[in-house]
């Protein structure tokens, strides 16, 4: 429903932002944007929008839509997005200890 009311105002444009919003996120130390101009800058290059365009859409995405959070250091992060990454973080860690295991048992053997 988040996802459909923002729609309602930025269409189908604005599901493709969200993604790219998204996009970045994941590349970002801790999953979060911080709030920088040349955050901004990239933001709006991606969507191409104009800086100001790019703040209104990702406001309305933690004000009126919810999709997105803004904590109190201006660091803008999805949760779910968080929820997710952490999960597979942990998942990696694991397979790279079982590797590592697996390797160390081989070169004794």
């Amino acid at each position: 429903p988040k996802i459909m009311a923002m729609m309602n105002k930025y269409k189908v444009e604005g599901y493709g932002r969200f993604w790219l919003v998204l996009e970045m996120m994941r590349t970002q130390a801790n999953y979060k944007i911080d709030d920088k101009h040349y955050n901004w800058l990239a933001l709006a290059q991606r969507m191409l929008c104009t800086v100001n365009e790019a703040k209104e859409f990702v406001g309305d995405c933690v004000e009126v839509y919810e999709l997105f959070i803004k904590d109190e250091n201006g660091f803008i992060y999805s949760a779910s997005l968080q929820e997710r990454m952490i999960h597979l973080d942990n998942v990696r860690a694991q397979r790279v200890r079982a590797g590592q295991m697996r390797h160390e048992k081989e070169w004794k053997d």
